[in-house]
């Protein structure tokens, strides 16, 4: 019947079987398959989102979401999901020590990564390369100058010159109450910054947080199929 034919391909080809069980790199190994060179690595990665977005801007400028998975993404194994971009200690990903086929002469190239990535069932899927870089109060009235304040710069709106920061670093927790008392109408600055590559553009940035939801959704839907038949 079919579980007999199932057993028979299974025998024949293990492969598919650890396609269903293991992520699979750029070089057809199996991540975090055990007894071999990737076994340590049981994450699927994909380190080269922004390039490979941008080799196929004409695809994804009118493909559905639902054909991206004709897309050619880079992908490699990794001992756990990156998250995100250190500025002191720089994320490396595949080079000369990522392991390749046994007899295969293959150079990997060395790739540096910034998202935050989540895992779902074993594959990272970027999140964002943005941070929270904390709260300003600032006091909108009186004026700095009314208030004989030092008056805030605002990256964002240059133009607007008359703010002045309430609580700044190195203010005393009395002179903070006092700040606070003689200000009428004040408002939250709140700052997000993200780290991406100089090749990176606005809009490889938009597919990649676009792709990281589609392959959610899929690998949702995958595992559920897999509960109930397997």
């Amino acid at each position: 019947g079919m579980g007999t034919l199932v057993g028979l391909s299974i025998n024949k080809q293990p492969s598919l079987v650890w396609s269903l069980i293991y992520p699979q790199d750029d070089y057809d190994q199996y991540c975090g398959r055990p007894g071999t060179s990737t076994s340590e690595l049981p994450k699927k990665m994909f380190p080269d989102l922004d390039g490979d977005f941008q080799r196929q801007l004409e695809f994804l400028a009118t493909a559905p979401y639902w054909e991206y998975y004709k897309l050619e993404l880079t992908s490699l194994c990794a001992e756990s999901c990156p998250q995100g971009t250190s500025l002191s200690e720089v994320s490396v990903f595949g080079g000369p020590t990522y392991p390749t086929p046994e007899g295969e002469n293959v150079t990997v190239p060395t790739y540096y990564y910034t998202f935050k990535t989540r895992d779902v069932l074993g594959y990272c899927l970027p999140l964002t390369n943005s941070w929270q870089a904390g709260e300003v109060e600032l006091c909108v009235s009186p004026t700095c100058i009314e208030a004989n304040e030092t008056c805030a710069t605002i990256r964002s709106r240059p133009t607007e010159q008359t703010t002045w920061e309430i609580c700044s670093s190195g203010t005393s927790e009395l002179e903070c109450k006092d700040q606070r008392a003689k200000c009428d109408y004040a408002v939250i600055e709140l700052t997000n910054q993200e780290f991406t590559p100089t090749e990176a553009t606005v809009e490889s940035t938009s597919y990649t947080r676009r792709f990281g939801s589609y392959l959610a959704i899929v690998l949702g839907a995958w595992d559920s199929i897999l509960d109930k038949y397997w």
